[in-house]
This record gives C-alpha cells, sequence and structure tokens, in this order.
C-alpha cells in the first residue's frame, strides 16, 4: 500500500524555495509513494453562505488534505500558537492570542482545549517531552 502525501505550498510564487522542495519531493515518488502538490492559488475565501454548496475548490482541498480549509487554517493557526508557548519561556497569554490571530483570549482558550482537550494553563503546566506531546494518564 502506498504513502499518500499531499504538500501545501503556502507561496504562489513560482519560483519559490517551498515548491521547489515540493516538487524535488514529490520527484522521489515510487511505489511506495503517492506524493500530490495541493494548489491554494486559486482556493476561494471562505464564505459561509456557500456552506451548503461548497465551491469545487473547496471540496478538491477537503478531498486531498483530510480537512476543509477553514479547519486547515484553524489547526495551522493553532500549531504555530503551540510552537509560540512550548519555548518555556513566560506566557503572556493575551499576547500570544492576538500575534497567533485571536480576537481575544477567551478566544484562543475556546480553540485550544477544542484541538487539545487541555485549557492554555494546563498545557504550560503540563511535563511535555515534546512541544507537540501532553503524556495522557
Amino acid at each position: 500500500m502506498a504513502h499518500k502525501i499531499a504538500i501545501i505550498v503556502g507561496s504562489l510564487r513560482e519560483g519559490s524555495i517551498n515548491r521547489k522542495v515540493a516538487r524535488s519531493i514529490c520527484g522521489l515518488r515510487n511505489d511506495d509513494l503517492d506524493c500530490s502538490m495541493v494548489d491554494i492559488g486559486n482556493l476561494p475565501l471562505y464564505n459561509q453562505d456557500l456552506d451548503g454548496n461548497p465551491p469545487e475548490q473547496w471540496v478538491r482541498f477537503r478531498e486531498q488534505v483530510g480537512a476543509t480549509p477553514k479547519l486547515y487554517c484553524r489547526l495551522r493557526r493553532f500549531q504555530e500558537v503551540v510552537r509560540r508557548v512550548a519555548t518555556g519561556s513566560e506566557i503572556d497569554w493575551a499576547d500570544v492570542a492576538l500575534a497567533g490571530g485571536y480576537c481575544d483570549q477567551a478566544h484562543l482558550a475556546h480553540e485550544f482545549r477544542n484541538f487539545s482537550g487541555l485549557t492554555p494553563g494546563e498545557y504550560a503546566a503540563a511535563d511535555r517531552p515534546f512541544a507537540n506531546h501532553v503524556p495522557i494518564e
């Protein structure tokens, strides 16, 4: 069974280093690796009115990535917050929320709990062997 990899290139510029690396990775494909680049250049902006009848680009993105474009963006934002607070330095949660693109600290706390099952404070206090890992008892 082949491993399926979808690479999302954040830059739309044809000569970007990320696009070159993605092409190289996809060039390595063999019978064990099914690699594709996910095009985000023509992805329409989110419009809740279209949720019932999503544009074809949204459907294709969800098929390739396994998440809707909105969920993917929320996860990326959450990952950036986790990276930011995992440094071990003192955490100013209001600053982290604003820097992460959340409208306020309550919004950050809600998203944090949705994705991790922990409050931001529980995550900060947890013994973490790796930034993205918290032992579950």
